[in-house]
């Protein structure tokens, strides 16, 4: 008896891994009732000292939440900013929050050093569903927000290409 239940439950931990699908699975499908002030590429209007306690805080309800600290002497985030619109053009469901760290803007500040998301690299992404749960994000050398982002762009734009030929 104890054979079988093993190998019960062995066989819906197989199944169950089989249908479960990846974040990249399931950033890929649009939101289909967004509104324009939800989606969309822009700076979020907040001097550092005045961020909210956490940068789930930024994150749309409804959409998919690109939160982005963004150095404006970085040229990743430059590449970055690139690549992003011309994927927003193919997701324009998709809502894109940068959070400036540039010197002279604020950047750099105690608000930021002090920040509740500890920020060790620019760019620094995290990357929110439609109910504000964190995906994936940039934590110390570990950049899992920024790969999945670039991954989810590069199929994105694939995807786009593809259906037009």
């Amino acid at each position: 008896m104890k054979h079988v239940m093993v190998f019960v439950v062995l066989g819906l931990s197989i199944y169950f891994l089989a249908i479960k699908k990846s974040d990249i699975d399931l950033l890929m499908v649009p939101v289909a009732n967004y509104s324009e002030a939800q989606a969309g590429n822009r700076f979020a209007d907040v001097m550092p000292s005045q961020l909210p306690i956490t940068p789930k805080l930024l994150a749309e309800v409804g959409v998919v939440t690109v939160v982005y600290f963004h150095d404006e002497n970085c040229s990743g985030c430059l590449q970055l900013d690139r690549n992003i619109a011309d994927f927003l053009v193919v997701r324009p469901d998709v809502a894109v929050r940068k959070v400036s760290m540039s010197p002279g803007k604020n950047g750099y500040s105690d608000a930021i050093r002090d920040y509740q998301w500890k920020i060790y690299m620019a760019p620094c992404i995290l990357i929110f569903d439609k109910n504000r749960k964190l995906i994936a994000a940039d934590e110390k050398t570990n950049a899992t927000g920024q790969d999945l982002l670039e991954k989810w762009m590069a199929r994105e734009l694939d995807h786009s290409a593809n259906k037009k030929i």
